[in-house]
């Protein structure tokens, strides 16, 4: 399941930013300084993956989690942390 979030988050990314899913990196900044999205697009990004989450996996995803918007410690400011917030609350949800 880790691959398929994974493909999941990069591809939303990449529809956001263009390009090829398997082209953005894991070190790609989505917020703070030098973030690579806008806060529109930031925005848009949260409700793509909500929208990827419920059709694929029937989860309803909540953004209220600690530090999740937060410029320094948040589970987004870039892609791999994205991820693997992605991948917690899904597993979260699955139990």
């Amino acid at each position: 399941m880790a691959e398929q979030i994974e493909a999941m988050v990069k591809g939303a990314v990449a529809d956001i930013l263009g390009g090829d899913p398997a082209s953005i990196p894991e070190d790609t900044v989505l917020i703070g300084s030098n973030a690579a999205l806008k806060s529109r697009d930031l925005v848009v990004l949260m409700l793509e993956i909500e929208d990827r989450l419920v059709a694929g996996y029937g989860i309803e995803f909540d953004w209220n989690a600690d530090a999740a918007m937060s410029g320094t410690r948040s589970r987004m400011r870039t892609v791999g942390t994205l991820i693997d917030f992605v991948s917690e609350r899904v597993k979260s949800a699955a139990a």
